[in-house]
């Protein structure tokens, strides 16, 4: 059962120790093998036949055939999100349950921000209080220490609205620092992991996708005034590859943001993913970059700290507009698109429901026919492969032979039937 948290006058905002975000992390998984022995690393890759594990002296493969028993950062969230979906988030006793199963299976993150939605339903909860490091006085409660000084809740809650002092969160994959409603950070917290889990899911096993142990930042802010200026592409949302920072406007339009913030976190998960991977820096072409982001965008449906992807529904708008112009632009225009065909001009908009119809017709259309495909060249155009005639060359068949099938896919999908 989902609910909204109850917060009472007393908000739940409680700063990390830290001052920043450690961008790499030492995630220790484990492989015991049916021979008894225990590889002991990161569990970087697994498929039905195989998993790759990093021990950090080499990158070693193991036959699925060969494995007892995985204990992974990955499997362990997969199963804390199923128990999060399954409790009442509205009981103190069911959150501290499940902060004691996200202790014990790597996952401190997830832990330390049950721990602060327990004290937004009980905000004197002695256990809550404990492991947050917090002090009990008689004449005052309980406290935490910030910068050397104890702080009550009241005076915690008044510090983190100030952006200098902001809300400091960590989850398995990400840092989040923030100065929006803690309930609003916590809902947050979860959703992001959902998302990497839904990213890795549509391309992880295509492409043998590596996870990270990096920490990528989320940066959300309450109000447009102190969000910063976009240096790139993006109104409500940006991200800069440079700092591996996604900046967020939390003031705007609660879906708006929240779907263009989708398609700059793509950004994050194929660099930083990719990255890790294939061991160099690149930056995909803008049919890449828009194309997925634009797919998770439209897709996105969320509530509070439920957020799911409902790609089977495709953005009718979207497929509309591309069907209902008079003159549209060839495959091989789309996907030789430069930055400032989305950014500015007349045709933009069709510019970008073109590349999110074409995305969506690669990955779902004719029955997925197109997609491990259209994963590869995700891939390659991270590294600088993205001309038409490497498309061609991965997806095995002339453009102008793609064509017909494609625009009948638009038309079929923007009639509805």
């Amino acid at each position: 059962m989902r609910i909204a948290l109850a917060l009472s006058s007393v908000l739940l905002a409680l700063p990390l120790a830290a001052s920043g975000a450690t961008q790499d992390r030492e995630m220790v998984d484990r492989v015991l093998l049916k021979s008894g022995r225990d590889l002991e690393g990161r569990v970087l890759f697994e498929n039905e036949e195989f998993l790759i594990v990093d021990t950090g002296h080499k990158e070693q493969r193991v036959p699925q055939s060969d494995v007892a028993e995985v204990e992974s950062v990955e499997r362990s969230l997969v199963k804390f999100l199923e128990r999060f979906d399954a409790i009442d988030v509205g009981n103190p006793e069911q959150l501290l349950e499940l902060a004691r199963f996200a202790e014990e299976h790597e996952l401190p993150g997830e832990a330390r921000n049950l721990h602060l939605r327990v004290l937004g339903v009980d905000p004197t909860n002695e256990v809550a209080w404990k492991s947050l490091g917090g002090k009990m006085s008689k004449r005052l409660g309980w406290r935490l220490r910030v910068r050397g000084r104890y702080l009550t809740l009241d005076a915690l809650r008044e510090r983190v609205s100030d952006w200098r002092n902001a809300l400091e969160l960590t989850t398995a994959h990400f840092f989040i620092r923030t100065d929006i409603a803690p309930e609003r950070a916590l809902d947050l917290a979860i959703n992001i992991e959902r998302a990497y889990l839904e990213f890795y899911s549509l391309f992880g096993t295509t492409l043998e996708l590596f996870v990270f142990s990096e920490l990528p930042s989320i940066y959300v802010y309450a109000s447009e005034e102190e969000f910063p200026p976009p240096t790139v592409d993006g109104k409500n949302a940006w991200y800069t590859e440079e700092d591996n920072i996604l900046y967020v406007n939390g003031g705007g339009d609660g879906k708006e943001v929240a779907r263009e913030a989708m398609r700059h976190f793509i950004d994050m998960m194929m660099f930083t993913s990719f990255k890790r991977t294939m061991g160099d820096d690149g930056m995909p072409a803008p049919f890449v970059s828009r194309g997925v982001g634009l797919l998770f965008g439209a897709a996105l449906e969320f509530d509070r700290s439920f957020a799911e992807w409902k790609f089977e529904s495709p953005s009718e708008a979207l497929f509309q507009l591309h069907a209902n112009a008079e003159e549209v632009r060839t495959i091989k225009e789309i996907l030789n698109a430069s930055e400032g065909d989305y950014a500015s001009g007349g045709n933009a908009p069709l510019t970008v429901a073109q590349t999110y119809t074409l995305m969506y017709f690669l990955v779902f259309g004719e029955n997925g026919r197109y997609r491990d495909s259209l994963s590869r060249f995700v891939a390659s155009s991270f590294t600088g492969r993205s001309s038409s005639s490497h498309f061609e060359e991965i997806l095995g068949i002339k453009i102008e032979d793609l064509e017909p099938s494609y625009t009948a896919f638009v038309k079929q999908v923007a009639s509805g039937t």
